[in-house]
């Protein structure tokens, strides 16, 4: 069994002033650099999940389900608890989400979490959600069909799918497909995020997108201030076009 240091990290979100439990070195748990999947991403807390996070910190989500996808160390999900929703953290890896259940506890929300380690290529949770939540997972178009299947499959009528991304082709491609249809409705933004220990890249930006199905039009309500809720015209999402909500 490996045993993973880890090491206590301060997040400033809005109102909320978190510590937590995160991983000392990641570069430590790699055991085949070859192996694109045995690379651990989920050891990382990703400039995505913080941005992700900073928008929930000013939601209000009592009493809301929501489900985290390929969670890692669950920033933004544990900032949907501690906002009053019930999560489920979805992970292919079980020391996240064991990661993630410490970090519950630390912050008094254990008893609104659960945990679901499965992989997307046969995921099997039947249950409905009134919230997702996508950081930065859908760099891989071999991966994302899958993705947009959890999305269509999982999302309940009149919920909201968040995903938060630096600007990824692949990304914008798969929500443009998802998109496309007219049940859906979406808006997007960007936000700048300070990267941690890089000093050649100390700030990276992140767009996030807000989708909606067998919803009304989204309003202003819950978007960051000073910003547009209208939907994006043809071909918003896809690379190259200008951002809404910029």
């Amino acid at each position: 069994m490996v045993v993973i240091a880890l090491k206590t990290r301060r997040f400033v979100l809005g109102t909320l002033d978190l510590e937590l439990e995160v991983v000392a070195d990641p570069e430590a748990l790699i055991t085949d650099p070859a192996d694109e999947y045995q690379v651990p991403c989920w050891a990382e807390i990703w400039p995505a999940a913080v941005a992700l996070a900073e928008y929930l910190a000013g939601r209000d989500l009592e009493g809301r389900r929501v489900l985290e996808l390929g969670c890692g160390l669950g920033l933004p999900g544990l900032v949907a608890a501690l906002k009053g929703a019930a999560v489920t953290f979805n992970d292919y890896h079980p020391e996240a989400l064991e990661i993630v259940a410490v970090n519950a506890r630390r912050l008094g929300v254990a008893s609104r979490v659960r945990f679901n380690a499965a992989d997307w290529r046969s995921f099997d949770l039947a249950e409905e959600f009134d919230l997702i939540l996508a950081s930065d997972v859908m760099y891989d178009p071999r991966l994302n069909p899958h993705l947009l299947e959890i999305f269509r499959s999982n999302l309940a009528p009149g919920g909201e799918l968040l995903v938060s991304h630096p600007s990824r082709p692949d990304t914008f491609a798969a929500l443009e497909t998802l998109a496309g249809g007219s049940a859906w409705r979406h808006s997007s933004w960007t936000t700048t995020v300070e990267v941690e220990n890089d000093p050649l890249f100390p700030r990276q930006t992140i767009t996030l997108h807000r989708l909606g199905r067998g919803c009304p039009q989204f309003s202003r309500a819950g978007l960051p201030a000073g910003k547009s809720g209208a939907a994006p015209a043809a071909g918003l999402l896809g690379l190259g076009a200008k951002h809404m909500l910029e």
